[in-house]
């Protein structure tokens, strides 16, 4: 029953909804525009290469001849010819019928007949021409002469086959035989490549929309609550800054990042304090599915608010494998050991530092721990973090990905609350659900999650629109504006 509504909830969050295939077909070919174009353009000379192999020359020979029917009932006791008048209907019948004549045993052996040795290949047709009698009959062949030599055949044997099919009548040749001395049908290069290059954007475009159609992943504020009941926190709009720049300035301390991004982080902190306050939780560790979704970047804006209201915050560098943090700050790479300060070999002092805001107190490590879930669930990890409590308002554990390691899960038993970060367009539904249901246990620690590196492209697009998370009044961000010191946009 469980897995029923499960379905019946990933049919109605992931049907075909146009702005969720759009959304993802863009980001698409934003990511992969290079290899878009350069299919495209192998399609085109691939296709005009194709044609160009395939090609053989064919040469065009025709008449144009005008048809009349004998009429018997006219003719008069004196006269000793036949009355003889013009049929526009007559040239229709021809035109309808020379297929099945040009297919008939008796057509097919008089033209071989009148070739006599030489085989030439080939197709003949016939056209009538609307409103008028006349008909255009053509040949076509590998070369000029062929083309003219079957013409001729068919001109001999076809007015006595036709009269089996229409009855009497005369023909009168008005003009030919017209024999093409170039191919009737060169290859145009130029359109040949123009319908290469459309075969390649029906394909690529065609690719694009059906894997965005299947691909599942959390593109809106809401997009986890109808399957794991969490609550959105809120959305950090992406952020794009001067590539000079470091890690240290996407921070909400920074005055140049202003506007959407941090009155963004300051909403989600509010939040999370309310949150917090009313479930009596202290301790709380961030953690995502996998890296690169934007936990450490959150934990530290997260952290640097907190103590800018003027709470007494410690953030922990938990990610013992891969310690990033003191990047973050911007303190050099010196000996700052976690494992040395439990194992009695230095002072707690070595390990921590005070940020910009006072009240933050800075627990970092440097050096990568070996066997990092032993030194997690040790009884001498356990008394630092009884410390931390003692000490501080908020205590925040930046983990590894809970969906890669064991980590976060270790570093659980230490936290009254997890915050859950999930980047836009990453990780799909099912990993997130996974990772989620492997660290929210019994306990039920889960206070929420935050949509991180969202895009406007997202906004407007009915029940996409961030709704009631927005952030839209407090700045544009489509181009990944910051703002300077002095409050001006800069893009």
């Amino acid at each position: 029953m469980e897995q029923e509504e499960k379905k019946q909830q990933d049919s109605q969050s992931f049907g075909f909804d146009i702005g969720r295939i759009t959304f993802h077909s863009l980001q698409i070919v934003k990511r992969f525009w290079f290899i878009i174009l350069a299919v495209i353009v192998l399609c085109a000379f691939g296709y005009s290469m194709l044609q160009q192999r395939n090609y053989t020359p064919s040469y065009r020979a025709y008449y144009s001849i005008s048809v009349r029917v004998i009429n018997k009932s006219t003719l008069s006791d004196t006269n000793t010819l036949y009355s003889v008048y013009y049929d526009q209907d007559l040239a229709e019948q021809l035109d309808a019928t020379f297929k099945y004549l040009l297919n008939s045993d008796f057509l097919s052996d008089e033209i071989k007949e009148q070739l006599g040795d030489n085989k030439t290949g080939g197709s003949v047709n016939a056209r009538s021409i609307k409103k008028s009698n006349i008909f255009v009959l053509t040949a076509y062949s590998n070369t000029p002469e062929n083309a003219s030599s079957l013409l001729e055949a068919v001109m001999a044997v076809y007015g006595d086959a036709a009269r089996y099919v229409v009855g009497d009548m005369e023909t009168e040749i008005i003009e030919g035989p017209i024999v093409d001395k170039t191919p009737y049908n060169a290859p145009n290069k130029t359109k040949n490549f123009v319908l290469g290059a459309f075969v390649g954007i029906v394909l690529c475009m065609g690719t694009v929309v059906l894997y965005s159609m299947f691909k599942r992943t959390v593109i809106q504020p809401d997009g986890l609550e109808s399957y794991l009941n969490m609550q959105c926190f809120g959305v950090v709009p992406l952020m794009e800054t001067d590539k000079n720049l470091k890690d240290d300035h996407k921070s909400v301390s920074v005055t140049r990042e202003q506007g959407a991004f941090r009155e963004s982080i300051r909403g989600i902190a509010r939040k999370l304090e309310s949150t917090m306050k009313r479930k009596d939780a202290k301790v709380i560790i961030v953690t995502s599915t996998a890296s690169g979704e934007g936990k450490s970047v959150i934990s530290r804006n997260l952290a640097e608010s907190f103590a800018h209201w003027g709470k007494k915050v410690v953030l922990f560098d938990g990610d013992l494998r891969k310690p990033t943090q003191y990047k973050h700050f911007g303190f050099k790479k010196e000996q700052m050991s976690i494992e040395d300060v439990l194992s009695g070999k230095a002072a707690v002092e070595t390990v921590t530092r005070k940020a910009k805001e006072d009240k933050l107190i800075l627990v970092l490590n440097t050096v990568s721990v070996e066997k990092p879930t032993l030194l997690i669930d040790s009884p001498k990890m356990k008394k630092m973090m009884e410390s931390f409590r003692s000490w501080a308002d908020i205590v925040i554990i930046d983990t590894p990905p809970c969906g890669q390691l064991t980590d976060a899960f270790l570093f659980k038993q230490y936290a009254d609350g997890i915050l859950y970060v999930v980047q836009q367009d990453y990780m799909t539904v099912n990993r997130i659900v996974d990772a989620v249901e492997g660290i929210n246990d019994s306990e039920n620690k889960m206070l929420g999650y935050v949509l991180n590196g969202a895009q406007e492209i997202t906004r407007g697009y009915g029940k996409y629109g961030y709704g009631k998370y927005s952030y839209g009044k407090y700045g544009s961000y489509g181009k990944y504006s910051y703002y300077s010191e002095s409050g001006e946009s800069k893009k």
